[in-house]
């Protein structure tokens, strides 16, 4: 558009001023092949051919000059600036209305994740409701009524005139208005049913909870009263009711039976065990240890559903002699290496035995013996377990003041006995550091360990 109207002006030709007087002229107007227009790549006249003698009327070609001039009318509307000025103005509200619905198609994605994800009910419940009334009072909701009472008038005015154009446009605008309102009152409904399942959902497990709570009680009252087949008829009602069960009474009756007949083959079953067990441990006080190994082997088996031969019994019990010969061994061993350590405490060398049990039982850990920076570390950790536990408590002496009977009644100050402060602070000093310096190297060997 704005190409077109900076083309330059028609040239001025007022200075002609030789005309044709119609009254003396006479003759034939022809046109032969013309073709016209203001633009060449918008040509209105193709191909215009037209012959009229003098005097003649031709109404054809007065009605092909009619729509040649509607054709014109029509190109310099589209062309002009108004025009193009709206289009741009009706793309730029087309813009505005996607990003509108894209920012709130944004807020509604980000409260159904926070709905999602929120573990606390009155979050959930303030979430959806804040959703409803977002919805309730939001912009598009507002226009598309004010649209609806807009489009509404001017149906009535189309109506009182009669003008049939205008009614047809109102109709659409009010079918347009009422589409939009009408997304908006679904998407209100949604919430609002949300928020009923909510409620729902926290009633129902209010009642669960005080059902479960009244049924606890009253099986207890009835176990504590001895009542056993009344507290299993109402477990089983607890049962089927938890799982939206009806049973006939014959069906309950036959459950209850059987589940009866379990519990007394089970303790049936606890008894026997009971007596099993009373029978192997008689055994061991009466030393009687081949028997009690065997008898333990076969109730093991029995309680696995297991039977052996005579030579499986016997290849596991000398295994199990074999394990008990090395336990004893290794009991032994460690009771001598606690006397050794004692003794070793005694004369005085208390650390060297530590640092020599850590390094034994670290190789314990491991399987085989230890490599050079770790007998290192071993040794490390066990001098600073060694100096924490044999370190000594802060003597600081008697911190107290004491008086004489004259001070004490408001006398001479001198007759105050103060403590001594410089030997307080020295034992507080070298105690600090003490422990400053264990706690460094205990520092240095976790890092080193990577414990942090």
């Amino acid at each position: 558009v704005f190409d077109f109207l900076g083309e330059p002006e028609v040239s001025d030709e007022s200075h002609k001023t030789q005309y044709l007087d119609p009254k003396t002229i006479k003759g034939d107007v022809e046109f032969d092949h013309v073709k016209f227009g203001y633009d060449p790549d918008k040509v209105i006249i193709h191909d215009f051919s037209m012959k009229a003698e003098a005097g003649q009327k031709i109404a054809e070609n007065a009605k092909r000059m009619m729509e040649l001039r509607r054709q014109l009318g029509e190109l310099r509307r589209t062309d002009s600036v108004a025009d193009y000025r709206a289009k741009r103005q009706a793309e730029n509200e087309d813009l505005e209305d996607a990003y509108r619905e894209r920012q709130s198609s944004f807020e509604q994605s980000k409260s159904d994740e926070a709905f999602s994800t929120a573990l606390d009910f009155d979050a959930k419940l303030a979430n959806r409701r804040q959703a409803i009334d977002a919805e309730r009072n939001g912009r598009k909701r507002a226009e598309a009524f004010a649209a609806l009472e807009s489009a509404q008038t001017d149906y009535q005015k189309a109506t009182n005139t009669g003008n049939q154009d205008d009614m047809l446009d109102a109709e659409k605008r009010i079918l347009q208005a009422k589409q939009t309102i009408l997304a908006s009152d679904e998407k209100i409904h949604a919430l609002e049913q949300q928020v009923e399942a909510l409620i729902r959902q926290r009633s129902d497990a209010y009642k669960k909870l005080t059902d479960q709570a009244k049924y606890e009680v009253d099986y207890n009252k009835l176990i504590t009263s001895g009542e056993f087949e009344k507290a299993a008829a109402l477990k089983l009602e607890q049962e089927l009711k938890s799982q939206n069960l009806k049973l006939t009474q014959e069906e309950k009756n036959a459950i209850l039976e059987q589940r009866a007949a379990l519990q007394r083959q089970e303790v049936s079953q606890q008894i026997e065990a009971a007596k099993e067990e009373v029978a192997l441990q008689q055994l061991l006080i009466d030393g009687n240890y081949e028997a009690y190994q065997v008898e333990k082997l076969r109730l093991e088996m029995k309680r696995q559903g297991k039977t052996l031969t005579e030579e499986e019994t016997r290849a596991i019990l000398e295994q199990r002699r074999k394990l008990g010969s090395q336990n004893l061994q290794r009991n032994l061993q460690d009771q001598a290496y606690s006397l050794f350590g004692q003794a070793m405490s005694r004369a005085g060398r208390g650390r060297e035995f530590e640092e020599q049990k850590a390094l034994r039982d670290a190789e314990r850990t491991k399987g085989r013996a230890l490599s050079s920076e770790e007998r290192e570390l071993v040794s490390r950790l066990a001098a600073v377990s060694f100096s924490l536990s044999t370190a000594r408590d802060m003597q600081l002496g008697d911190t107290s003041i004491r008086t004489n009977a004259l001070t004490a009644r408001g006398g001479f100050a001198g007759g105050a006995k103060l403590p001594e402060t410089d030997k307080i602070n020295r034992e507080i000093a070298t105690t600090g550091k003490q422990q400053l310096e264990q706690m460094k190297t205990i520092t240095q060997i976790c890092e080193k360990l990577g414990s942090f």
